[in-house]
């Protein structure tokens, strides 16, 4: 059988390697052809995308049209207009048992270069903090970019961003100047912190998570996952945001 969705990457390409991970959570099937060794392919995406070589680029067999560069959320909503099946993962855990519980204070070096510790937010800001693999992880670096469009959502509930990266300083950094804009990237550089975080909240250890906090660094939801790819999308995220600021104001 021929799959319909073809998926045209590169194997270098953190947007190629988020959606790739994605459509296998969704159990969306599809095939790859990685446009650095397939020269058709490449045309066929410059061609699609007005002389740009774009990656990823999606096109469904016998249908006009494509889809370059998506959100996780413009990726779902194609697959559900071409009426193809796919599963959605998980949604957060709400933690409403640990309101009255600040998570662990912890205080890591990263980007911007001033020492961060999360006791500072208390009483100021809520929290979105991304706990992801290091910064070779190319699924956690498409993600972390995806993020981005929480920028409206943090400004109007006075949140803050934060990734923590098992990395080095000077690899978090050189990792947030090129991923992550708008985040506080902090190095953790053992995993000890997330080690610990995460047996605060009980979830897995060994993959990635997203913890929401309240202004009191409370941790009220939380998801986890094996990777960034099964991951809630970030438009979600921001509703959640959004009611976690109206359960705090009332």
């Amino acid at each position: 059988m021929v799959e319909p969705l073809t998926l045209y990457g590169a194997p270098t390409c953190e947007d190629t390697a988020l959606v790739r991970h994605r459509l296998q959570v969704l159990g969306a099937p599809f095939i790859e052809i990685n446009v650095e060794r397939d020269a058709d392919a490449a045309r066929l995406v410059e061609q699609l995308n007005g002389g740009f070589r774009i990656t990823p680029t999606l096109t469904l067999a016998g249908q006009p049209g494509h889809l370059a560069e998506p959100t996780i959320e413009q990726l779902q909503d194609w697959l559900a207009a071409a009426r193809i099946s796919f599963t959605l993962p998980r949604g957060l855990d709400y933690h409403g048992e640990l309101a009255s519980r600040p998570l662990p204070d912890f205080a890591l070096a990263g980007h911007p270069a001033t020492p961060f510790r999360l006791s500072n937010l208390r009483g100021r800001h809520k929290a979105v903090i991304f706990f992801a693999h290091d910064h070779r992880c190319l699924v956690c670096a498409g993600y972390a970019k995806q993020l981005a469009s929480l920028r409206a959502a943090l400004t109007e509930t006075d949140a803050v961003l934060i990734s923590v990266l098992q990395a080095h300083e000077e690899q978090a950094r050189t990792w947030a100047e090129e991923f992550a804009a708008g985040h506080i990237v902090l190095a953790d550089p053992d995993g000890a912190v997330k080690q610990r975080l995460a047996t605060y909240v009980n979830a897995d250890r060994a993959g990635v998570l997203v913890l929401l906090l309240d202004r009191y660094t409370a941790p009220r939801t939380r998801i986890q996952a094996a990777d960034a790819g099964g991951l809630l999308a970030p438009h979600e995220l921001a509703e959640w945001l959004y009611y976690l600021d109206r359960e705090c104001a009332e």
